[in-house]
């Protein structure tokens, strides 16, 4: 919808045979993710309202999308427990390694990328919450220098236990600083991704997961 005014849609999007499950805008507003029960995501460039890629190696229901704070990679939860990380700067969005988050049975239901940090949460069916370190390395040209880190005193806390540190995201930060890659023929060549941290103070499943934009607090 255009929201100056909201008067009608602006556009329509067809590709999906099931019902679309999530979506996620890129940071630019240039693209939009979205996926669908299929376990297929559509990259549409906005500018056109046009499909530019089709991921279509999920085994089940597609059930949350995130851009990392780069905007180098796309991660997609699915409903076989597993994230898929995909390079989002070369335009071959390939599969670059994927990892189970949760047990199967239990569908990841949200995940979100730190603004600030490079930090991945995911949640679902299992009552937990899990914060991983997602290292990245890239193809030539050189990386340039790394973006600003969170202060040294901030900490992301729970905001249902806002006394209680969830994990220090400067210690992490500074770990694996946010490489900031050039956009010209730029490839997500290596992910590392590293379990931080498993929050078990949830009785329910866990629905949404969200970091706030200047990344010191994850709800």
């Amino acid at each position: 919808f255009d929201l100056t005014p909201v008067n009608a849609a602006e556009q329509i999007l067809r590709q999906h045979e099931q019902s679309v499950l999530c979506l996620a805008w890129s940071q630019s507003g240039i693209r939009l993710f979205s996926g669908d029960g299929d376990g297929k995501v559509v990259v549409w460039e906005m500018a056109t309202a046009t499909p530019v890629a089709r991921l279509e190696v999920h085994p089940d229901s597609v059930t949350a999308l995130s851009l990392s704070g780069t905007g180098s990679l796309l991660a997609t939860a699915c409903s076989d427990g597993k994230v898929r990380l995909f390079d989002a700067l070369s335009g071959d969005w390939k599969l670059i390694t994927s990892f189970a988050a949760h047990v199967e049975e239990h569908t990841i239901s949200a995940l979100s990328f730190a603004p600030t940090a490079p930090l991945l949460a995911t949640g679902g069916g299992d009552n937990l919450v899990k914060l991983w370190l997602v290292s990245e390395t890239f193809k030539q040209p050189k990386v340039a220098a790394a973006l600003p880190t969170l202060a040294a005193a901030t900490t992301a806390r729970s905001r249902s236990k806002p006394t209680t540190p969830v994990v220090p995201v400067a210690a992490a930060a500074a770990a694996a600083p946010i490489p900031t890659p050039a956009t010209a023929g730029v490839e997500c060549n290596q992910v590392e991704v590293t379990l931080l941290r498993t929050l078990e103070d949830h009785q329910q499943w866990v629905n949404q997961v969200t970091f706030s934009t200047d990344g010191h607090w994850l709800a």
